[in-house]
């Protein structure tokens, strides 16, 4: 073999000896969620090496990192509108992930929660009494304002959406509506918690019966004065004989 020609071939051997392998590839999936089992979607997924992925309809998206074996990368959530910010992630750890039996596994799962920032509530109220008729049109109440009536079946159903930890008061106005019912004016006091909900308003009435009138005595009525001629009786006295 020519020197030279060997010289090059093993000038060509070092040089593609000294090159570095390529970093092992560590896909990471993370899964966001409004509440646990519920994905929810374009929550962005900002890692330091990485363009920004958002995840799609089924709350997931993908993101294959690169790096050192056991090389801690930060990772950030950003929640869309109408949701809470959410916690804040732990560093991704790069570690090659090994199922049981050896085989590869798909790698490492990263859940991210973005809490609604509103919640969702329906009250049913039911207006009624043992063994009584359901009350229909009875008022119902929010904070004051009047928001629905109970139907034929005494029933009604309001819709709210408010934020978790605040309070609302529903008042049946019946002073007005039927000043006959007892209790008047039945209230109750609900906080949202922190998840959509159905608030029971179960309300029973008995109803009093109204007063009697008061009894008015016949007073007696005399007759008129005679307006004829008085009779002034006159006594009369024989004369002897």
């Amino acid at each position: 073999m020519n020197v030279s020609l060997r010289i090059s071939m093993l000038a060509a051997l070092a040089v593609a000896c000294s090159d570095p392998p390529p970093p092992p590839v560590f896909p990471v999936t993370f899964l966001a969620e409004a509440d646990p089992g519920v994905p929810l979607a374009g929550v962005t997924v900002t890692v330091a090496g990485a363009q920004p992925a958002v995840t799609g309809a089924d709350g997931t998206v993908r993101i294959q990192l690169s790096g050192e074996e056991g090389t801690a990368v930060p990772v950030q959530a950003t929640c869309p509108p109408g949701h809470r910010d959410a916690p804040a992630l732990s560093p991704i750890v790069l570690r090659t992930m090994v199922a049981v039996g050896g085989t590869p596994a798909a790698g490492l799962r990263v859940g991210i929660s973005c809490l609604p920032s509103i919640r969702h509530g329906v009250v049913v109220v039911r207006a009624g009494g043992t063994g009584a008729a359901p009350r229909m049109g009875l008022p119902v109440m929010v904070e004051g304002r009047e928001v629905a009536q109970t139907d034929a079946s005494g029933v009604a159903h309001v819709s709210l959406d408010m934020a978790p930890g605040q309070s609302f008061r529903v008042l049946l106005a019946t002073a007005t509506a039927s000043p006959m019912l007892r209790p008047q004016d039945p209230q109750l006091t609900f906080v949202f918690p922190d998840s959509d909900e159905i608030f029971a308003f179960d309300q029973n009435f008995s109803e009093e019966a109204p007063p009697e009138a008061p009894h008015r005595q016949r007073r007696r009525v005399r007759p008129p004065p005679t307006t004829g001629p008085v009779l002034v009786p006159v006594r009369i006295q024989s004369t002897p004989r």
